[in-house]
């Protein structure tokens, strides 16, 4: 019971979100795989961060429930614009902000498509999300980083 809910704490912290109940068979396959090395607490964040729902842009259900092949990734996705800066695909980014996505829809980690252009050192991006709305004020989730804290240094 104790280790399911230092899981469960463990991984809200890291999907930046409340856990629901599509959630818990990923909590109990995490809580199992520990278990067989002696329940170390890096057992715990290695199974938490190889898990494929930890890794998927959308802090949807660890199960997968809400991602299906049936679905386009943009139906997936709760923060297009920041996932195809990511990619550093700047087609997308320009056909997103043509389209009007939200400008400051953040991944789970809070990195928005502006942190995400200013990671990648793209002038273009970093110019061209700000014109649209983007607020350049935005904090992560973690550790409360602004976009301009990520730019890359030559």
């Amino acid at each position: 019971m104790v280790l399911r809910n230092v899981t469960k704490n463990l991984m809200t912290d890291a999907l930046g979100r409340r856990l629901e109940w599509q959630d818990m068979p990923a909590i109990r396959s995490i809580v199992s795989s520990a278990a067989g090395k002696d329940n170390r607490f890096s057992a715990f964040v290695a199974a938490i961060v190889s898990h494929p729902g930890f890794r998927m842009s959308e802090a949807g259900p660890l199960d997968g429930a809400r991602a299906t092949a049936a679905q386009p990734p943009a139906a997936q996705d709760r923060a297009p614009l920041a996932s195809a800066a990511e990619r550093e695909d700047a087609a997308a980014v320009r056909a997103l902000l043509a389209e009007g996505v939200d400008v400051d829809a953040a991944q789970g980690d809070g990195m928005t498509a502006l942190h995400r252009a200013a990671m990648h050192g793209d002038a273009g991006m970093v110019a061209a999300v700000p014109k649209a709305g983007a607020n350049v004020s935005v904090v992560t989730r973690i550790n409360a980083y602004r976009p301009l804290m990520n730019c890359r240094r030559e």
